[in-house]
């Protein structure tokens, strides 16, 4: 990967200004693989943290998907530079049968506070949630 590619990666879209810098013209829809038939899907979230914390991250993917048998989403396999990256999460979530958090502090500060990437991703995965869940009010006869 090239030095410009790696800086587009790791930068924040919640950092520059005005709503338009998440959401440019020139992005590329993800390039979510299709589904393998009976094979469960996850998506892997995790904070980009540092390139340690990265290739850590890379090493669970590797061994999730080479000794379990899931199926990992995860960015550094599918999202190339000018990809829409929260298309990616979104897409992500969406089409995946679980979503695999690696909770760092970083990664908790930043979905609480609802920065970055991860902050965006936090969103996505609780709306996912909330949609499925069954809510019952009891009845008062």
């Amino acid at each position: 990967m090239t030095d410009e590619g790696r800086e587009f990666l790791e930068s924040d879209p919640s950092s520059a200004p005005g709503p338009s810098a998440t959401a440019s013209a020139a992005k590329v829809p993800a390039r979510i693989p299709a589904r393998t038939p009976g094979i469960p899907r996850a998506l892997l979230s995790y904070s980009w943290d540092s390139d340690e914390h990265k290739d850590w991250v890379l090493a669970l993917a590797e061994r999730l998907q080479g000794e379990s048998g899931v199926e990992i989403l995860l960015d550094q396999w599918y999202l190339m530079p000018g990809d829409d990256r929260l298309h990616f999460m979104e897409q992500g979530v969406s089409q995946s049968d679980f979503v695999i958090v690696v909770c760092t502090p970083s990664y908790a500060q930043r979905a609480d506070g609802r920065q970055g990437g991860v902050g965006y991703e936090s969103m996505v995965i609780t709306g996912e949630l909330a949609d499925h869940i069954l809510v019952s009010k009891p009845q008062f006869l």
